[in-house]
C-alpha cells in the first residue's frame, strides 16, 4: 500500500479529462466532481482512461462500490497509446505498472501499491454488476 512520508510535500489533482472510455455511463462526471461514473457489468471489461494533464509522481486513490464480486486493474502510463493498450508489450526492458485488486461485494478505497510516476492512468473493471466510481 501507499504510504505517506512527513517529510513530502502532498497536493491533490483531479483528472484533466476522460482520454477514452469502454462500457462507462457519465464518466465526465469524474472531471467535475458532481456525480458518479458507472463501469457497466456483465459486459466484459469496462474502463476509463483519465488525463491528469500533467506528470504526477505519488500514488492515487479510488473509491468505488461493487454489487458482487470484481476485479479491478488500474494502468499507469506516461503516454497515451501506452495507457490504452491491453496486451503486453514485445520488450525486455519496460513492464507496464499495473496494480490489480479482487474485491467483494461493498464500498472500498483503492490505493496504489507503492509510488506511482504517471499522467494517464486506466480504470478497468470486470465484473457480473455494474460498478460505481
Amino acid at each position: 500500500m501507499f504510504r505517506k512520508n512527513p517529510n513530502l510535500q502532498y497536493q491533490t489533482f483531479s483528472p484533466y479529462r476522460i482520454s477514452d472510455s469502454r462500457m462507462a455511463s457519465t464518466p465526465h462526471m469524474l472531471i467535475c466532481g458532481k456525480g458518479e461514473a458507472t463501469l457497466l457489468g456483465g459486459f466484459g471489461e469496462a474502463s476509463v482512461l483519465l488525463d491528469f494533464d500533467r506528470e504526477i509522481v505519488g500514488g492515487l486513490e479510488v473509491k468505488l462500490t461493487c454489487k458482487t464480486k470484481a476485479h479491478i486493474r488500474i494502468d499507469y502510463e506516461e503516454e497515451e497509446e501506452l495507457a490504452k493498450r491491453r496486451e503486453p508489450l514485445a520488450c525486455n526492458w519496460y513492464q507496464m505498472v499495473t496494480d490489480e485488486y479482487d474485491l467483494e461485494a461493498g464500498e472500498h478505497t483503492l490505493l496504489s501499491k507503492g509510488r506511482r510516476g504517471f499522467r494517464y492512468t486506466n480504470i478497468s473493471a470486470v465484473s457480473e454488476e455494474d460498478i460505481t466510481l
